[in-house]
């Protein structure tokens, strides 16, 4: 329940749901009883807590998104998306806990995050956010 991350929530769903609503969010990971009361309330949110396999719900995602407005570090959302091969669409802040090099789209605007979903359904680009993530991925294991 980590602030940021619930107004990131509230937020990116707001979004979504201007640009299109038949665009989903699926939020995993624990939740107190009331912020997944507020967020139920959102018709494009989708909660599933916990997860055994995060494969199961990921893979099948368009994009991951982590538009966290105060946060530090790397935040491991990212390098899951990576690791699945899903595009990761971050706020500058999210970026800048990353090297250079992250593959990271950021996302500055509404504007911004319309055009990066648009990226994300191009299946060239799509495989060549893919092939960028792990290979930033082998960078960072190699790094450690």
């Amino acid at each position: 329940d980590y602030e940021p991350n619930f107004y990131s929530i509230i937020n990116t769903s707001k979004m979504l749901n201007e640009i299109d609503a038949k665009y989903e969010l699926h939020v995993i990971g624990s939740l107190s009883s009331q912020n997944r009361k507020i967020l139920s309330g959102f018709s494009n949110i989708f909660l599933h807590g916990f997860v055994d396999n995060l494969e199961d719900v990921i893979t099948d995602a368009l994009c991951g998104v982590a538009l966290i407005d105060n946060g530090t570090g790397m935040q491991n959302k990212v390098l899951d998306y990576f690791f699945y091969g899903i595009p990761a669409l971050v706020s500058k802040n999210v970026y800048s806990g990353f090297p250079k090099e992250s593959p990271s789209l950021i996302i500055d605007d509404i504007e911004d995050l319309k055009l990066k979903l648009i990226d994300c359904c191009d299946i060239e680009n799509r495989i060549n956010l893919q092939d960028q993530g792990y290979t930033f991925l082998e960078k960072i294991n190699q790094s450690y």
